[in-house]
């Protein structure tokens, strides 16, 4: 419980100057989120392990994202 509760404060304390300083630094942010999400959800279930081109896939999905930003 306490390495979640510091997580979570040096989550917070990165994430408010990115919120309002915007911009790239913003899109950053956002990427960083959500490419630890999807590590986080594919690496969920020991096995099957999901295999790597997956990771390619989901990348390129978020790819017109992050250009677009």
């Amino acid at each position: 419980m306490k390495t979640r509760i510091i997580t979570a404060i040096v989550l917070f304390v990165t994430m408010i100057p990115c919120i309002i300083l915007g911009g790239h630094l913003f899109t950053l942010l956002v990427t960083l989120l959500t490419v630890g999400s999807l590590y986080e959800i594919l690496s969920i279930c020991e096995t099957p392990k999901s295999p790597i081109y997956t990771y390619f896939i989901f990348g390129l999905f978020m790819l017109p994202s992050v250009l677009l930003c």
